[in-house]
């Protein structure tokens, strides 16, 4: 009987161990990858400081990114072949509130192309 109620004590811990225990919620950014011109840029890969792929622009230049939320409290990165990476961030902590504020504006990221020496 001793051996049982060990083995579901054991059971019940190793269970909860291996549970995540986020608490953030999943966040939707969504917004626009342009060029200077204006015209919408597709195939933009936008990832995080670990280099891990959140999300691409499609043909309209358009994405969203579904993340949990202190994911987005780092850097984002926009990039694509032949125009320069852009490294925005969607949150900023305020040391004098102690918590992270969203910024509000960044729907419409531009990406200027790179210039190439001869």
């Amino acid at each position: 009987m001793k051996a049982l109620f060990f083995l579901s004590i054991f059971i019940l811990l190793t269970g909860c161990y291996n549970t995540k225990m986020s608490t953030d919620e999943i966040i939707t950014r969504r917004g626009w990858v342009m060029d200077i011109v204006g015209n919408p840029l597709d195939s933009v890969e936008i990832s995080n400081f670990k280099n891990e792929i959140l999300a691409y622009s499609n043909k309209n230049g358009y994405f969203e990114i579904h993340e949990e939320e202190h994911i987005l409290h780092d850097d984002v990165f926009f990039q694509r072949a032949n125009y320069i990476t852009d490294i925005i961030r969607y949150y900023v902590f305020s040391e004098i509130r102690g918590k992270w504020f969203p910024y509000s504006g960044l729907d419409t990221i531009i990406l200027k192309k790179e210039i190439k020496a001869n």
